[in-house]
């Protein structure tokens, strides 16, 4: 396991996970991985009853644009869906990371919003 994974708050959908780095390494391929093929699996389908495609990792590095494009990189790899959002913390913190488009989305181009507003 990549860190320690604590509840970090409860939203309607659920638990929320915050990613805790530790001394142990583990490749980001390997999480990724995981994440998808559960995402895939019937134990989500069980765990959150929701249309398709309305949860998805979001991944916040505190690195710079190289780090988050090598890890939107990886997720490319091990995934073909668009459940992997990527920011870093620099724009969240300056921005609303709810509705201002400060997430790169696997398999897509640009920055989006998590929600669109009405306006966008």
């Amino acid at each position: 396991m990549y860190g320690t994974a604590e509840p970090w708050a409860s939203g309607p959908s659920g638990p929320l996970e915050l990613q805790v780095p530790s001394s142990r390494f583990q490749p980001e391929t390997e999480i990724a991985a995981a994440y998808d093929a559960f995402l895939q699996s019937d134990a989500y389908t069980r765990s959150f009853p929701l249309p398709p495609h309305t949860v998805g990792v979001l991944t916040v590095t505190t690195g710079g644009p190289k780090r988050l494009a090598n890890l939107k990189a990886v997720a490319e790899q091990v995934s073909h869906s668009q459940h992997f959002l990527f920011s870093m913390l620099k724009e969240i913190v300056s921005a609303d990371p709810v509705s201002d488009p400060v997430w790169q989305i696997c398999h897509r181009r640009g920055q989006h919003p998590l929600i669109r507003s009405g306006r966008n």
